[in-house]
Protein backbone atom coordinates (compact mmCIF):
# COMPACT_ATOMS: atom_id res chain seq x y z
CA UNK A 1 0.00 0.00 0.00
CA UNK A 2 1.36 3.81 -1.15
CA UNK A 3 0.96 6.05 1.79
CA UNK A 4 -1.26 8.12 -0.12
CA UNK A 5 -3.15 5.11 0.38
CA UNK A 6 -2.39 4.04 3.19
CA UNK A 7 -3.29 7.78 4.47
CA UNK A 8 -6.92 7.11 2.67
CA UNK A 9 -7.47 3.90 3.89
CA UNK A 10 -6.91 5.36 7.78
CA UNK A 11 -9.31 7.95 6.87
CA UNK A 12 -12.17 5.64 7.22
CA UNK A 13 -12.80 5.49 10.35
CA UNK A 14 -12.62 9.11 10.89
CA UNK A 15 -16.27 10.43 11.94
CA UNK A 16 -18.85 7.58 13.77
CA UNK A 17 -21.62 9.20 11.68
CA UNK A 18 -20.07 9.23 8.28
CA UNK A 19 -19.40 5.49 8.09
CA UNK A 20 -21.42 4.71 5.13
CA UNK A 21 -20.11 8.19 3.11
CA UNK A 22 -17.04 7.35 3.91
CA UNK A 23 -17.30 3.67 2.52
CA UNK A 24 -18.54 5.17 -0.76
CA UNK A 25 -15.56 8.36 -0.86
CA UNK A 26 -12.91 5.17 -0.88
CA UNK A 27 -15.03 3.89 -3.49
CA UNK A 28 -15.47 6.51 -5.63
CA UNK A 29 -11.77 7.26 -5.45
CA UNK A 30 -11.07 4.34 -7.26
CA UNK A 31 -9.15 2.92 -4.07
CA UNK A 32 -7.76 -1.05 -4.15
CA UNK A 33 -10.63 -2.81 -2.78
CA UNK A 34 -8.81 -6.41 -3.80
CA UNK A 35 -7.51 -6.81 0.07
CA UNK A 36 -8.63 -9.20 3.16
CA UNK A 37 -7.73 -6.03 5.26
CA UNK A 38 -10.40 -3.71 3.14
CA UNK A 39 -12.82 -6.53 3.58
CA UNK A 40 -11.97 -6.98 7.38
CA UNK A 41 -12.22 -2.81 7.75
CA UNK A 42 -15.39 -2.79 5.74
CA UNK A 43 -17.51 -4.92 7.74
CA UNK A 44 -16.20 -3.41 11.02
CA UNK A 45 -17.22 -0.26 9.99
CA UNK A 46 -20.49 -0.84 9.03
CA UNK A 47 -21.23 -3.25 11.32
CA UNK A 48 -20.86 -0.64 14.38
CA UNK A 49 -23.76 -0.36 16.64
CA UNK A 50 -25.11 2.77 17.54
CA UNK A 51 -28.25 5.65 16.22
CA UNK A 52 -25.31 7.87 15.09
CA UNK A 53 -23.27 4.95 13.31
CA UNK A 54 -26.71 4.14 11.50
CA UNK A 55 -26.61 7.46 9.96
CA UNK A 56 -27.14 7.24 5.65
CA UNK A 57 -27.70 3.21 5.89
CA UNK A 58 -31.46 4.15 4.94
CA UNK A 59 -30.96 7.40 3.66
CA UNK A 60 -32.36 7.28 -0.64
CA UNK A 61 -29.98 9.31 -1.91
CA UNK A 62 -26.54 7.86 -0.06
CA UNK A 63 -28.19 4.48 -0.83
CA UNK A 64 -28.52 5.35 -4.55
CA UNK A 65 -24.98 6.68 -5.00
CA UNK A 66 -24.00 4.11 -3.23
CA UNK A 67 -25.88 1.70 -6.02
CA UNK A 68 -23.93 4.09 -8.60
CA UNK A 69 -20.41 3.90 -7.65
CA UNK A 70 -20.52 -0.02 -6.70
CA UNK A 71 -22.48 -0.52 -10.82
CA UNK A 72 -19.48 1.48 -12.45
CA UNK A 73 -16.72 -0.06 -10.45
CA UNK A 74 -18.01 -4.01 -11.40
CA UNK A 75 -18.70 -2.49 -15.60
CA UNK A 76 -14.99 -1.10 -15.13
CA UNK A 77 -13.67 -4.41 -13.51
CA UNK A 78 -16.03 -6.62 -15.55
CA UNK A 79 -12.97 -8.31 -16.91
CA UNK A 80 -10.98 -8.83 -13.93
CA UNK A 81 -11.43 -11.89 -12.63
CA UNK A 82 -8.64 -11.22 -10.35
CA UNK A 83 -11.11 -8.93 -7.85
CA UNK A 84 -13.02 -11.75 -6.00
CA UNK A 85 -12.21 -9.78 -2.60
CA UNK A 86 -13.41 -6.35 -4.23
CA UNK A 87 -16.78 -7.66 -5.18
CA UNK A 88 -17.28 -9.43 -1.51
CA UNK A 89 -16.88 -5.64 -0.28
CA UNK A 90 -18.66 -4.21 -2.61
CA UNK A 91 -21.28 -6.78 -2.24
CA UNK A 92 -21.43 -7.08 1.41
CA UNK A 93 -22.22 -3.18 1.58
CA UNK A 94 -25.36 -3.74 -0.70
CA UNK A 95 -27.10 -6.62 0.98
CA UNK A 96 -26.36 -4.70 4.30
CA UNK A 97 -28.04 -1.74 2.98
CA UNK A 98 -30.79 -3.93 1.30
CA UNK A 99 -31.32 -5.78 5.04
CA UNK A 100 -31.21 -3.21 7.34
CA UNK A 101 -33.14 -0.30 5.84
CA UNK A 102 -36.39 0.68 6.95
CA UNK A 103 -39.08 0.22 4.49
CA UNK A 104 -42.20 2.43 4.54
CA UNK A 105 -44.91 1.30 6.56
CA UNK A 106 -46.90 1.06 3.43
CA UNK A 107 -44.15 -1.09 1.48
CA UNK A 108 -43.42 -3.45 4.56
CA UNK A 109 -44.56 -6.78 2.02
CA UNK A 110 -43.08 -4.86 -0.89
CA UNK A 111 -40.02 -3.85 -3.23
CA UNK A 112 -39.68 0.01 -3.12
CA UNK A 113 -37.38 1.35 -5.78
CA UNK A 114 -34.29 1.39 -3.55
CA UNK A 115 -34.61 -1.87 -3.07
CA UNK A 116 -35.31 -2.79 -6.33
CA UNK A 117 -32.16 -0.47 -7.39
CA UNK A 118 -30.19 -3.15 -4.72
CA UNK A 119 -30.97 -5.82 -6.03
CA UNK A 120 -30.49 -5.24 -9.77
CA UNK A 121 -27.00 -3.98 -8.88
CA UNK A 122 -26.32 -7.40 -6.89
CA UNK A 123 -27.72 -9.51 -10.09
CA UNK A 124 -25.51 -7.69 -11.68
CA UNK A 125 -22.21 -8.88 -9.53
CA UNK A 126 -23.29 -12.44 -9.99
CA UNK A 127 -23.45 -12.17 -13.56
CA UNK A 128 -19.96 -11.13 -13.75
CA UNK A 129 -19.00 -13.32 -10.89
CA UNK A 130 -20.41 -16.55 -12.71
CA UNK A 131 -18.49 -15.54 -15.95
CA UNK A 132 -15.25 -15.40 -13.99
CA UNK A 133 -15.73 -19.16 -12.98
CA UNK A 134 -16.03 -20.31 -16.36
CA UNK A 135 -12.77 -18.31 -17.02
CA UNK A 136 -11.16 -19.77 -13.56
CA UNK A 137 -12.53 -23.08 -14.78
CA UNK A 138 -10.84 -22.89 -17.82
CA UNK A 139 -7.57 -21.51 -16.82
CA UNK A 140 -7.40 -24.16 -14.02
CA UNK A 141 -7.57 -26.86 -16.25
CA UNK A 142 -4.34 -25.52 -18.61
CA UNK A 143 -2.37 -25.06 -15.56
CA UNK A 144 -2.87 -28.92 -15.19
CA UNK A 145 -2.18 -29.73 -18.20
CA UNK A 146 0.93 -27.89 -17.40
CA UNK A 147 1.81 -29.35 -14.29
CA UNK A 148 1.88 -26.18 -12.86
CA UNK A 149 0.76 -26.45 -9.13
CA UNK A 150 1.68 -23.13 -7.86
CA UNK A 151 -0.20 -21.50 -10.00
CA UNK A 152 -3.32 -23.87 -9.79
CA UNK A 153 -3.26 -23.57 -6.31
CA UNK A 154 -3.26 -19.27 -6.63
CA UNK A 155 -6.59 -20.05 -9.02
CA UNK A 156 -8.25 -22.24 -7.02
CA UNK A 157 -7.81 -19.74 -4.78
CA UNK A 158 -9.47 -16.75 -6.44
CA UNK A 159 -12.49 -19.31 -7.10
CA UNK A 160 -13.36 -19.59 -3.99
CA UNK A 161 -13.28 -15.85 -3.47
CA UNK A 162 -15.14 -15.76 -6.10
CA UNK A 163 -18.00 -18.53 -4.84
CA UNK A 164 -18.29 -16.88 -2.02
CA UNK A 165 -19.12 -13.53 -3.55
CA UNK A 166 -21.41 -15.13 -5.71
CA UNK A 167 -23.08 -16.99 -2.66
CA UNK A 168 -22.99 -13.62 -0.43
CA UNK A 169 -25.37 -11.90 -3.19
CA UNK A 170 -28.23 -14.30 -2.27
CA UNK A 171 -27.93 -13.07 1.59
CA UNK A 172 -30.88 -10.92 1.44
CA UNK A 173 -34.03 -10.57 4.00
CA UNK A 174 -35.87 -13.35 4.10
CA UNK A 175 -39.20 -10.91 5.16
CA UNK A 176 -39.52 -9.93 1.08
CA UNK A 177 -37.91 -13.47 -0.38
CA UNK A 178 -41.27 -13.76 -1.83
CA UNK A 179 -41.23 -10.20 -3.94
CA UNK A 180 -37.86 -11.11 -4.97
CA UNK A 181 -38.37 -14.41 -5.95
CA UNK A 182 -41.55 -12.70 -8.18
CA UNK A 183 -40.01 -9.61 -9.63
CA UNK A 184 -36.75 -10.35 -10.03
CA UNK A 185 -33.82 -13.03 -11.13
CA UNK A 186 -33.43 -14.70 -7.97
CA UNK A 187 -34.99 -18.02 -8.91
CA UNK A 188 -32.90 -17.65 -12.74
CA UNK A 189 -29.78 -17.43 -10.37
CA UNK A 190 -30.34 -20.47 -7.95
CA UNK A 191 -28.12 -22.92 -9.87
CA UNK A 192 -25.19 -20.38 -9.47
CA UNK A 193 -25.81 -20.40 -5.59
CA UNK A 194 -25.51 -24.41 -5.17
CA UNK A 195 -23.08 -24.55 -8.29
CA UNK A 196 -21.12 -22.18 -5.97
CA UNK A 197 -21.59 -24.38 -2.66
CA UNK A 198 -20.31 -26.97 -4.90
CA UNK A 199 -17.15 -25.27 -5.74
CA UNK A 200 -16.64 -24.42 -2.17
CA UNK A 201 -16.87 -28.22 -0.87
CA UNK A 202 -14.50 -29.67 -4.07
CA UNK A 203 -11.90 -26.65 -3.14
CA UNK A 204 -11.74 -26.37 0.48
CA UNK A 205 -11.28 -28.64 3.61
CA UNK A 206 -11.89 -28.15 7.04
CA UNK A 207 -9.14 -26.91 9.69
CA UNK A 208 -9.36 -28.26 13.25
CA UNK A 209 -11.51 -25.85 14.64
CA UNK A 210 -14.04 -27.42 12.32
CA UNK A 211 -14.22 -23.87 10.26
CA UNK A 212 -13.57 -23.97 6.26
CA UNK A 213 -10.01 -23.20 4.84
CA UNK A 214 -7.86 -23.48 1.79
CA UNK A 215 -4.83 -23.61 3.96
CA UNK A 216 -4.40 -27.09 1.98
CA UNK A 217 -3.30 -25.98 -1.36
CA UNK A 218 -2.74 -22.08 -0.31
CA UNK A 219 -0.48 -22.03 2.66
CA UNK A 220 -0.66 -18.99 4.66
CA UNK A 221 -4.04 -17.85 3.61
CA UNK A 222 -7.42 -17.16 5.12
CA UNK A 223 -9.68 -19.38 6.60
CA UNK A 224 -13.45 -18.75 6.41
Amino acid sequence: MFPNEYLRFGMLRVGPSLSIRNIIRYMEERNNLNGIHVLVMFYQLSMQVGSTNRIGWNDENVLKTLCQTIDSLVSEGETNWEGGISMMVMIHCLTLAFNTRQNKPNQKEQLDDTNKMIIKVLEKCRLVLWSWISKLEHLIQQELLNGSDTETSILRQRMVYTSIAIIMTFNIDNNLKQQIIQHTNYFQHIDFYFKSLIILDENTTYSSDKRRTIESFCPGTTIF
